[in-house]
């Protein structure tokens, strides 16, 4: 087989690795064309097998050569070759990089030569094609598969239209490992049956382009057709390890995480309880707030049994029974009707969350419950006593802590935070505390509610996910149809032989063990080269990896050629606020002091307390005077202590207190007061 010209190399190398076209050239200028190119692609264990079908005519009078610049998909490694003579086939030999040459008296027998270009591009050498007739020549790609919105996504390139009459145009067939005819697989956006072939249509050329033959292409795989198709059915994640050894000094491994569709199921009739905080803290719109949070739930389980309790400074229920999900609006505004959730002085979450669990007693199947706060409640009510109403659950009941933020964000968001306070009260019930911002909602919004509460139905994503073996996540949070593709470069001490993979979904733990694999491994070996990581490595060092992968790499080509052919050896380049006042009980922990603050205008909360009707009552002595430590979140009233032996009239002037609307000089978050009544 002649070399390629000189000419024809230096052509090659001025052209950019980002053109993205395959070139036909013909060294003795005969009338070759490329007459069938077929793709088969098989995805299996999230590597995908492209076995690539090509075959060239000659109209011509002597026997010519063909010489295809190939353009490769993303991360492609050629991992095998074999020519076609008569009716059988003649597998290629992976060796030292060379370029042949026909010798001797023999016939011409149809070798073909599959060497490197670049890791995006190869080049393959046809000869002879005789004249009158056709060659065949498969060679096989080895590709990284990309995981992402639930499907596995690969690609192909697409012919330049200039070349459509010297090339033919790609058809492509899909065959997943998984599924039936119904598998969703889309061809360049067309959808299309699994083992239909799909044509890749040349995309049109612009009249521009014509007058300007070297203008940019707007992005990277602007000549790739994307291949798309529906991962198959698997429980929370799946994932696969690969690790490829050039020396003990440099190693690769490899790690794909594939996070599943669907990460669980939704509760079938399941009875929530629903915990309102109807403080005035809140106010009318964070009430609002959480009765949208639960329509969009229930849209979520529309075969839910469903009850609220409302607390304040008490707590009550508000149906007095569990009601199907489809009453709930009905009953909702007979309750609003009758101020069930108008608001009041006090944050009783701890009452609220005892008549949760008491609802729920006796009950079977999925329960749950979603407590509603907006984190303002008194200081003596740490975590521990709002928790324990809850030790008496079923250990499967599912809690979550949601604190609505009326902020006017532009979008709704419902984020984790498990270092909130409250956090304990979810988390050891496997479920989450969140904040759920965007409220008000506006109409344009409303849409967008139901699809951010979903995490509290059922969860959509793993968190604190972590792996060891020195691979670093790129996020601690995976949700659903994730995909993470990690490639690491250590030395052969380093490169791990088996990982783990740790999350939780809400709060429970999960694992997986993930160990390397024979095939995988080889498939690691071939990305080394086609994903371009190979700069590191000693001429030895790539044949060692090239070889364990099966992949041409600058140090190795594929050879095929029918028995008689002989080559030759040629080889080529290569902080904390000051306390005051006297609150009773700690705050929810060290780092958080929910004291009292200087006012440049103390507020005085004891002239806005009627007494008028306590002394009616009681007709205490001329000169009286009470002193109540008050403590306020806000405009809202949250706790009231007086005296341990209190007389009937101090006990008056306590619920006095209670009924107090303060105004708007009342501004924070968490204050206390020493207030002093009395006749004046």
């Amino acid at each position: 087989m002649p070399r390629p010209p000189l000419a024809l190399f230096a052509l090659i190398a001025l052209a950019s690795p980002a053109a993205h076209a395959d070139e036909l050239r013909t060294a003795r200028e005969q009338p070759l064309a490329e007459v069938a190119h077929t793709v088969e692609i098989r995805i299996a264990d999230g590597v995908a097998t492209y076995q690539v079908r090509r075959r060239f005519a000659n109209r011509g009078k002597v026997a010519g050569e063909a010489g295809l610049a190939i353009d490769l998909p993303s991360g492609a490694a050629a991992t095998g070759l074999r020519i076609r003579a008569r009716d059988r086939w003649y597998d290629g030999e992976l060796v030292e990089r060379r370029e042949l040459t026909g010798l001797g008296a023999h016939a011409p027998k149809a070798p073909a030569l599959l060497q490197w270009l670049w890791a995006d591009k190869l080049y393959l050498q046809v000869f002879p094609v005789l004249p009158g007739q056709v060659s065949t020549v498969e060679y096989t790609l080895t590709v990284p598969t990309r995981y992402a919105a639930g499907r596995y996504w690969v690609s192909y390139p697409r012919i330049d239209p200039g070349e459509a009459r010297r090339l033919a145009v790609p058809t492509v067939t899909v065959v997943p490992a998984w599924g039936d005819a119904a598998t969703e697989i889309l061809v360049d956006g067309r959808r299309a049956a699994p083992g239909t072939p799909v044509v890749l249509t040349p995309p049109v050329r612009e009249p521009w382009r014509d007058a300007i033959p070297d203008a940019p292409e707007s992005e990277r795989d602007a000549g790739m057709a994307p291949i798309a198709v529906a991962a198959p059915s698997f429980e929370r994640w799946q994932a696969r390890l690969g690790r490829a050894v050039a020396s003990p000094a440099n190693a690769f491994a490899r790690l794909e995480v594939d996070v599943a569709p669907r990460l669980s199921r939704l509760p079938v009739k399941p009875h929530v309880v629903f915990v309102v905080d109807a403080s005035y803290s809140g106010g009318e719109q964070l009430v609002a707030a959480q009765l949208a949070t639960l329509r969009a739930y229930l849209a979520h389980v529309p075969d839910a049994q469903v009850e609220i309790v409302a607390y304040r400074r008490r707590a009550a229920r508000v149906f007095d029974t569990f009601v199907p999900a489809a009453d709930v609006d009905r009953r909702l505004r007979d309750a609003r009707y009758a101020s069930a959730f108008v608001p009041g002085n006090g944050s009783a979450l701890d009452e609220g969350t005892r008549l949760a669990a008491a609802a729920l007693a006796g009950r079977t199947g999925d329960k749950r419950i979603v407590v509603f706060t907006d984190e303002l409640v008194r200081r003596a009510l740490d975590p521990a006593a709002a928790a324990a109403p809850f030790a008496a659950l079923a250990p499967e009941t599912i809690v979550h802590v949601v604190a609505p933020q009326v902020d006017r964000r532009d979008r709704i968001a419902l984020e984790r935070d498990d270092a909130r306070p409250l956090a304990p009260l979810a988390t050891r019930h496997h479920g989450i505390m969140a904040t759920l911002g965007g409220f008000p909602l506006q109409r344009e919004r409303d849409k967008d509610l139901p699809p951010a509460v979903l995490e509290l139905v059922r969860p959509t994503r793993i968190e604190r996910a972590a792996v060891t073996g020195g691979f670093a996540l790129p996020s601690p949070t995976l949700r659903e149809g994730d995909g993470v593709r990690l490639f690491a470069a250590r030395s052969a001490k380093e490169a791990p032989a088996r990982v783990a993979l740790t999350g939780v979904l809400w709060s429970d733990p999960i694992r997986r063990d993930v160990e390397v694999t024979a095939g995988f491994s080889r498939a690691t070996a071939a990305f080394v080269f086609g994903l371009d990581e190979h700069h590191r490595l000693s001429r030895d060092e790539m044949t060692t990896v090239a070889l364990a992968g099966r992949a041409v790499s600058p140090v190795t080509s594929y050879v095929a050629s029918e028995p008689g052919t002989r080559p030759s050896t040629i080889g080529l380049g290569r902080a904390g606020a000051a306390r005051r006042g006297a609150g009773a009980g700690a705050g929810f922990d060290d780092a958080t002091c929910y004291c009292g603050t200087l006012h440049e205008h103390e507020p005085d909360l004891g002239k806005l307390v009627d007494t008028t009707a306590c002394v009616a009552e009681h007709r205490p002595p001329a000169g009286w005077a009470a002193i109540l430590v008050v403590e306020t979140t806000k405009d809202e009233v949250v706790d009231v202590s007086a005296p341990a032996q209190s007389t009937p009239f101090q006990a008056c002037l306590v619920e006095a207190v209670w009924a107090t609307r303060l105004d708007a000089a009342f501004t924070r978050d968490h204050d206390s007061f020493t207030v002093v009544l009395g006749a004046r």
